[in-house]
């Protein structure tokens, strides 16, 4: 499918990891002392690793992509803990996306406390 994803000039790449560290979804990791997307179906398109890297070496682009997966994003999200989740979450509403988690059927239920402890993450079947 043609979506938006990033994209990562490694000639400009300086290895500073400050992308790893602002993707919430996981898409990138430091390999070979450069930042490299390990998988589509974690990248959502919306680039909150572009402000984040110092020498411009990532932007966006429209290509031929894996479709972005919520659920295996979460999954994938989850042992991180909470500061990574409610960041990938508010990413998410400031950007307008938040049917990913209707589309999905993922719901995300905080209690009034709002403690991690008391939320609850379940699949809806069917």
């Amino acid at each position: 499918m043609k979506r938006t994803i990033i994209t990562i000039d490694e000639a400009l790449c300086n290895g500073c990891e400050a992308c790893v560290q602002g993707c919430h979804e996981g898409a990138l990791q430091m390999i070979d002392g450069k930042a490299r997307m390990v998988s589509e179906l974690f990248c959502d398109g919306l680039g909150a690793c572009i402000g984040d890297c110092p020498v411009g070496a990532i932007s966006l682009e429209e290509r031929e992509a894996e479709p972005y997966d919520e659920i295996a994003t979460l999954e994938r999200m989850i042992p991180k803990g909470e500061k990574t989740i409610l960041a990938h979450l508010k990413h998410l509403k400031e950007h307008g996306e938040t049917d990913y988690l209707k589309q999905e059927r993922w719901w995300v239920r905080f209690e009034t406390s709002r403690s991690f402890s008391s939320t609850k993450w379940w699949r809806l079947s069917g």
